[in-house]
Protein backbone atom coordinates (compact mmCIF):
# COMPACT_ATOMS: atom_id res chain seq x y z
CA UNK A 1 0.00 0.00 0.00
CA UNK A 2 1.12 3.70 -0.85
CA UNK A 3 0.73 5.66 2.14
CA UNK A 4 1.62 9.64 2.27
CA UNK A 5 1.88 10.99 6.08
CA UNK A 6 1.39 14.52 6.57
CA UNK A 7 2.54 15.76 10.37
CA UNK A 8 4.40 18.74 11.29
CA UNK A 9 5.67 16.68 14.56
CA UNK A 10 8.71 15.16 12.96
CA UNK A 11 8.85 12.41 15.94
CA UNK A 12 5.24 10.94 15.12
CA UNK A 13 5.81 11.04 11.85
CA UNK A 14 8.82 9.30 11.53
CA UNK A 15 7.69 7.16 13.95
CA UNK A 16 4.66 6.29 12.03
CA UNK A 17 7.01 6.22 8.60
CA UNK A 18 9.21 3.69 10.29
CA UNK A 19 6.89 1.47 11.81
CA UNK A 20 4.62 1.47 8.51
CA UNK A 21 7.30 0.03 6.33
CA UNK A 22 8.69 -2.10 8.45
CA UNK A 23 5.00 -3.67 7.57
CA UNK A 24 6.23 -3.49 3.86
CA UNK A 25 4.26 -0.56 2.90
CA UNK A 26 5.41 2.27 0.84
CA UNK A 27 5.77 5.32 2.67
CA UNK A 28 5.72 9.13 2.07
CA UNK A 29 6.06 12.14 4.19
CA UNK A 30 5.90 15.65 4.50
CA UNK A 31 6.09 17.93 7.56
CA UNK A 32 4.33 21.07 5.86
CA UNK A 33 0.76 20.56 4.62
CA UNK A 34 1.73 22.99 1.30
CA UNK A 35 4.16 20.06 0.76
CA UNK A 36 1.82 17.50 0.94
CA UNK A 37 -0.95 19.39 -1.17
CA UNK A 38 2.32 19.77 -3.92
CA UNK A 39 2.82 15.46 -3.27
CA UNK A 40 -0.95 14.59 -3.67
CA UNK A 41 -0.94 16.60 -7.37
CA UNK A 42 2.15 14.46 -8.44
CA UNK A 43 1.71 11.32 -6.87
CA UNK A 44 -1.62 8.56 -6.27
CA UNK A 45 -1.73 7.24 -2.89
CA UNK A 46 -3.67 4.09 -1.58
CA UNK A 47 -3.84 6.07 2.37
CA UNK A 48 -3.19 9.63 3.35
CA UNK A 49 -2.56 9.97 6.92
CA UNK A 50 -2.83 14.01 8.05
CA UNK A 51 -2.82 15.24 11.43
CA UNK A 52 -6.00 17.35 12.41
CA UNK A 53 -3.89 20.03 13.95
CA UNK A 54 -0.79 21.75 12.14
CA UNK A 55 0.27 25.48 11.44
CA UNK A 56 -1.58 27.28 8.15
CA UNK A 57 -3.31 24.78 6.87
CA UNK A 58 -5.36 21.82 8.76
CA UNK A 59 -5.24 17.99 8.09
CA UNK A 60 -9.53 18.89 7.47
CA UNK A 61 -8.36 21.81 4.95
CA UNK A 62 -7.02 19.50 3.23
CA UNK A 63 -9.43 16.60 3.37
CA UNK A 64 -11.81 19.27 2.06
CA UNK A 65 -9.24 20.53 -1.03
CA UNK A 66 -9.11 16.92 -2.57
CA UNK A 67 -12.15 15.73 -2.07
CA UNK A 68 -13.59 19.16 -4.30
CA UNK A 69 -11.17 18.01 -6.42
CA UNK A 70 -12.75 14.37 -6.55
CA UNK A 71 -10.21 12.55 -4.85
CA UNK A 72 -11.87 9.40 -2.82
CA UNK A 73 -8.69 8.46 -1.12
CA UNK A 74 -9.17 6.90 2.04
CA UNK A 75 -8.01 9.53 5.04
CA UNK A 76 -7.27 8.77 8.40
CA UNK A 77 -6.78 11.92 10.26
CA UNK A 78 -4.43 11.83 13.34
CA UNK A 79 -6.03 13.90 16.50
CA UNK A 80 -4.78 14.86 20.07
CA UNK A 81 -7.67 17.53 20.75
CA UNK A 82 -11.47 16.70 21.68
CA UNK A 83 -14.16 18.04 18.80
CA UNK A 84 -17.21 19.50 19.75
CA UNK A 85 -20.02 16.77 18.53
CA UNK A 86 -20.62 19.18 15.54
CA UNK A 87 -16.87 19.51 14.51
CA UNK A 88 -16.58 15.73 14.94
CA UNK A 89 -20.07 14.91 12.63
CA UNK A 90 -18.52 17.11 9.74
CA UNK A 91 -14.86 15.22 10.00
CA UNK A 92 -16.60 11.61 10.24
CA UNK A 93 -18.32 12.45 6.73
CA UNK A 94 -14.87 14.07 5.01
CA UNK A 95 -12.61 11.03 6.63
CA UNK A 96 -12.50 7.53 7.20
CA UNK A 97 -11.23 6.83 10.82
CA UNK A 98 -10.22 9.05 13.00
CA UNK A 99 -7.12 8.18 15.47
CA UNK A 100 -5.92 9.49 18.65
CA UNK A 101 -2.64 10.46 19.07
CA UNK A 102 -2.81 9.61 22.22
CA UNK A 103 -2.20 5.91 21.13
CA UNK A 104 1.24 4.27 20.49
CA UNK A 105 2.31 4.01 17.14
CA UNK A 106 1.69 0.46 17.58
CA UNK A 107 -1.56 1.19 18.21
CA UNK A 108 -2.31 3.36 15.41
CA UNK A 109 -0.72 0.92 13.20
CA UNK A 110 -3.12 -2.22 13.98
CA UNK A 111 -6.01 0.42 13.90
CA UNK A 112 -5.22 1.92 9.95
CA UNK A 113 -4.46 -2.25 8.67
CA UNK A 114 -7.56 -3.14 10.88
CA UNK A 115 -9.18 -0.65 8.81
CA UNK A 116 -8.38 -2.11 5.46
CA UNK A 117 -8.85 -5.59 6.74
CA UNK A 118 -12.84 -4.43 7.68
CA UNK A 119 -13.67 -1.94 5.60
Amino acid sequence: MKILIVDDEKAIRRALYFALHKKSHQVMEAGRPLDALEIIKKERFDLLILDYNMTLVSGFDIVKLIRNHGSRTPVVMLTSQEFFASDISSLKKSVNHIVSKDHSIKEIVRQIENMFQNP
